[in-house]
């Protein structure tokens, strides 16, 4: 299934070269770097290409492609009634064209489509502190319907990531009815 919004070709990977995982991981490591940067101890990457290709190959990686070159990912994977989204990366180049929306309809689209109630997604954000970055992303998804619904730990399925954190940090849990 592929969809073309904004210029972009929206449409699950179920695969990646080793060069496309590589430039994947280097889009995803720069927003996230920019995003939360501060959060985490030196050196700390969101993932590496590795771990893209296996979410790819366990098809639950959407792709935004522009001129035919990847310039961004979601994961979207099921979870009982409902759908999910993480590693939402657009390359800075690409940014601001709508591209991320995209994906996440696309996302909602397939998981209505597939009987899935609702979608769920986490934002990180500083405990003690404000952050810029998250505060306009926690809007934009308000925008988009979702609602926040708790506030909870790293710990929460991430255990193994919080001593990689340099600052205190929560998990915010949000939904959206589909």
């Amino acid at each position: 299934m592929a969809t073309r919004k904004n210029d972009a070709e929206i449409r699950w990977i179920t695969s990646l070269s080793d060069k496309e995982a590589t430039h994947l991981a280097d889009i995803v490591n720069t927003v996230y770097s920019i995003g939360e940067g501060r959060f985490w101890v030196p050196g700390w990457t969101r993932t590496t290409p590795a771990a893209l290709s296996s979410v790819a190959s366990q098809h639950e990686l959407i792709g935004a492609y522009v001129s035919s070159r990847l310039v961004g990912c979601l994961r979207s994977s099921p979870e009982d009634d409902a759908g999910t989204l993480s590693i939402l990366a657009v390359s800075t180049e690409a940014g601001g064209k709508g591209i991320a929306t995209d994906m996440i309809v696309f996302a909602e689209e397939h998981w209505k489509a597939q009987g899935k109630k609702m979608m769920k997604l986490e934002i990180l954000v500083p405990r003690d502190r404000r952050s810029e970055t998250k505060e306009r992303l926690r809007v934009w998804y308000g925008r988009m319907g979702y609602v926040k619904v708790r506030t909870g730990t790293l710990d929460e399925g991430y255990g193994d990531l919080v001593k990689q954190l340099a600052i205190g940090c929560d998990l915010i849990f949000h939904e959206k009815v589909l």
